[in-house]
């Protein structure tokens, strides 16, 4: 069997990253049912190894952490086969690290959570700058070193048999389906809920903006509250929106959440806000981790974009225009009204399990990796 080594330099004890925690430890199950794999990450600044059901810490003592990451890494990848990166930008001790797998013969596949990332990255000091100046100068190194290369949008990356495109997924069976309201419930409040590290290209503002034209005009006897739940580095200007509109009574700010209190908080939501800003990084193309989530959950959904996996006329999902206008309260309201008599939450469940999960979406990768000579 081949030993597999999963390396994420994301700290997964970040609350912020908590999505990317799901996402990781869901493909890790994955390559344990078909490898002897090893997850090897980063948790609150020390380097953390996963080795089935046990874990080591290793500290990461030195002013150039990145350079004793790599250090580290290439003395705990000397026995596996195969080693599985996801990106986190590049430098030469990442670039010495490749080289030196590649020296002894591991096969490497690099995938990008996004791409093109560079305009998701907004340097806030001299030191972000510096990494992303490194990141531009040692990035085309990649394509030496690197057997395969997985990525969510190819975007402008060539290298046809490298590539390996793939859509997120889920992990269906850890999260359960939600409770569905009564119509009778809809009729007085809707609902709707935001999860994820809080970021400009989620576009929640348009959301917020759509509620304060809602309430100055008074379309509506339905109350429409929005439940907005992580953290991120567009929070404060979300609030400092609330705040100015007047929209405290209607918009409620829960802080990062995981397990069964955010179970809980689904329970009592009616539709989920996924990315309505991903032309703010030049990029319609979807792929988001929230809104497979949501379609496991039995949650319908708003959000814009291209998306493959969410058709045109799947009916649980309602697709708004790529650009930064308000999003319109009653456009939803008539949305979930048009569900009032179908049995979505199911016929969500059943397309999440038999099209979105991690095993129906890492089985190309898992094909290409038993194949290795």
């Amino acid at each position: 069997m081949f030993k597999l080594t999963y390396v994420c330099r994301a700290d997964l004890g970040r609350k912020s990253f908590l999505g990317v925690k799901k996402k990781v430890l869901s493909q890790m199950k994955i390559f344990q049912e078909h490898f002897n794999s090893q997850l090897v990450c980063v948790e609150n600044g020390f380097i953390k190894v996963n080795y089935g059901q046990e874990s080591y810490f290793l500290a990461l003592n030195g002013l150039n952490k990145r350079k004793l990451f790599y250090e580290e890494l290439n003395k705990l990848t000397s026995k596996s086969d195969i080693i599985y990166i996801r990106y986190s930008l590049s430098d030469p001790y990442f670039i010495r690290f490749l080289e030196l797998a590649r020296q002894k013969n591991k096969f490497v596949f690099l995938e990008f959570p996004t791409f093109p990332y560079i305009y998701e990255i907004k340097p806030a000091n001299l030191k972000s700058v510096l990494v992303f100046i490194l990141d531009r100068i040692y990035f085309k190194k990649l394509f030496n070193y690197c057997d395969y290369f997985v990525v969510y949008n190819r975007g402008s990356l060539s290298l046809k048999e490298k590539v390996i495109e793939m859509e997120n997924g889920v992990d269906v069976k850890s999260v359960p389906l939600k409770r569905k309201r009564s119509s009778e419930e809809l009729e007085k409040t809707l609902n709707l809920i935001g999860i994820g590290n809080i970021s400009f290209w989620h576009g929640y503002d348009r959301i917020i903006k759509g509620m304060r034209e809602y309430y100055l005009n008074k379309n509506s006897d339905i109350k429409v509250i929005f439940n907005i739940v992580g953290a991120g580095e567009e929070l404060n200007r979300l609030k400092r929106m609330v705040q100015g509109y007047n929209l405290k009574e209607y918009i409620n700010f829960y802080g990062p959440i995981e397990g069964e209190v955010l179970n809980k908080i689904f329970d009592n939501n009616d539709v989920a806000v996924g990315s309505l800003g991903l032309h703010r990084k030049k990029n319609e193309n979807a792929s988001s981790l929230k809104t497979r989530e949501y379609c496991a959950r039995g949650i319908p959904f708003i959000d814009s974009g291209y998306d493959p996996d969410f058709p045109e006329g799947i009916k649980f999902r309602l697709k708004v225009e790529s650009n930064d206008e308000s999003i319109e309260m009653m456009e939803i309201i008539k949305f979930m009204r048009s569900l009032s008599k179908v049995n979505y939450s199911e016929e969500m469940r059943n397309y999440a399990m038999n099209n979105l999960d991690w095993k129906v979406k890492m089985s190309p990768i898992i094909n290409i990796m038993k194949n290795i000579k």
